[in-house]
């Protein structure tokens, strides 16, 4: 008998086997050690798809590792700005304390559009010094406006506001009385979001805040920041004492015909001292605006005194804001030129300088709404500019109106009522001198 070897067993045959049961037996025995090779065969690439994965996760470890010391490395580097930055807003406020604060305040023109209005809201903004007006709806003579806190909600005028509660009457040994109003900041814009998307609006806030700017008619001619002094009552050029006292004493007592291009060029002088210019005295309009809630100042009534044409009215100290009644006493507005149909608008810097703006001059009427646009340097937003105008009182939204020619310069005047406030403008040649036209002056300084 033979033996034949098949892992543990043994298998006989007898001389009678057939060939083929015994080539069987020996192919099974073959298969099964093919299947011990195979399944060798998994188990290393088994190992390797092991090893492959411990090795892959040993990298992410290390790339994690290296994130977080880098995250390490730039939390460092952040805190070493805030540090710098904390640093500096330390010295700036040391040094506007030292200044009195006039020098102190930001001068940059920053009109940063980040304000927060996809939420509705300006949530870095400070509730207590930002007020703004929304021209809510065109039309109806003077329009439908709301005044809105940073967030849009509705409030009312507060007059401990601080460009209202730091105005005061100050006294010149050598120019007379001004009424002084502490610097203030500013911002115009076309609302991109929240509940008045797409409408105008006029901020105005007594600190600094995120995209506003300070208004040009408290930039000095150093180009800096100070107090606006406007004075008390209108200029007249008796005795050569350029600002006396005009208390209506008739048309040419007092008066003396000025023209605007000697105003414009003489009218500049030691001390600070300058014409009364168009910024001021829109700078003013945006304050009645805020006050009144409406464009409509002659709709109101101040101290008693209801704001009509045959009134004297005075604003917070300010007199005759937009001329004399009765006597026919009008005054020139320095800084606003439409030579060539285009607009001219003295410069924003203090400079005195005049900027040609590009911006054409064809609003005649009742403005409908103002430019918000900037050209040349010069911030519309800062004027109230009609930038469309209709011949029908009841299509304006601003209560006045304005009259722009090309190749003249402005001046207030108040009569006519309901033409005439404090965002009307009426025009008349630049080299025109008579007894009715006169001038006010003021100083940053």
């Amino acid at each position: 008998m033979q033996f034949v070897s098949k892992g543990d067993e043994k298998m006989s045959y007898d001389k009678s086997t057939d060939f083929k049961s015994i080539q069987a037996d020996v192919l099974t025995v073959n298969t099964t050690d093919n299947e011990l090779i195979s399944s060798l065969k998994q188990l290393k690439t088994d190992n390797k798809s092991v090893t492959k994965a411990i090795n892959a996760l040993n990298e992410q470890l290390g790339n994690a590792q290296t994130s977080a010391s880098d995250a390490v490395a730039r939390v460092v580097e952040l805190e070493t700005v805030v540090t710098q930055l904390q640093a500096q807003l330390a010295g700036s406020n040391n040094d506007g304390q030292e200044t009195g604060g006039d020098a102190g305040d930001d001068t940059s023109n920053e009109t940063g559009d980040e304000t927060g209005n996809e939420t509705g809201g300006n949530t870095h903004w400070t509730a207590e010094h930002v007020i703004g007006m929304v021209l809510v709806e065109e039309g109806n003579k003077s329009g439908t406006w709301v005044r809105v806190d940073k967030d849009f909600n509705t409030v009312e005028f507060n007059p401990e506001h601080g460009t209202w509660a730091g105005m005061k009457q100050v006294q010149n040994e050598t120019y007379g009385e001004f009424t002084e109003i502490p610097v203030t900041y500013v911002r115009t814009e076309t609302l991109q979001s929240g509940p008045y998307a797409g409408k105008n609006c006029w901020w105005i806030s007594d600190e600094p805040e995120d995209g506003f700017h300070v208004h040009p008619a408290f930039i000095g001619q150093d180009g800096q920041p100070h107090n606006l002094q406007i004075a008390s009552w209108i200029a007249s050029n008796k005795n050569n004492m350029p600002f006396s006292e005009d208390k209506g004493n008739g048309p040419n007592g007092y008066w003396n015909k000025i023209s605007y291009n000697t105003m414009h060029t003489k009218g500049w002088m030691t001390g600070g001292i300058r014409p009364y210019n168009i910024y001021d005295h829109h700078f003013l309009a945006r304050m009645m605006l805020v006050e009144f809630g409406t464009p409509d100042v002659q709709a109101q009534t101040v101290d008693g005194v209801a704001w009509t044409g045959d009134n004297r009215i005075s604003y917070h100290g300010i007199h005759d804001p937009f001329g004399t009644p009765n006597f026919g006493k009008y005054y020139w507005l320095d800084g606003l030129t439409t030579l060539n149909g285009t607009y001219q608008v003295l410069a924003a810097d203090g400079s005195g300088n005049m900027i040609e703006t590009g911006i054409r001059s064809n609003a005649k009427g009742w403005p409908v709404n103002c430019w918000v646009d900037q050209a040349n340097g010069i911030d519309f937003g800062d004027l109230f500019i009609a930038n469309a105008a209709n011949d029908t009182e009841n299509s304006g939204s601003f209560a006045d109106y304005q009259d722009i020619y090309k190749g003249c310069a402005f001046y207030m005047s108040w009569n006519n009522q309901s033409r005439r406030g404090a965002f009307f403008l009426t025009y008349n040649a630049p080299t025109d001198a008579c007894d009715a036209l006169g001038w006010r002056v003021a100083r940053c300084s």
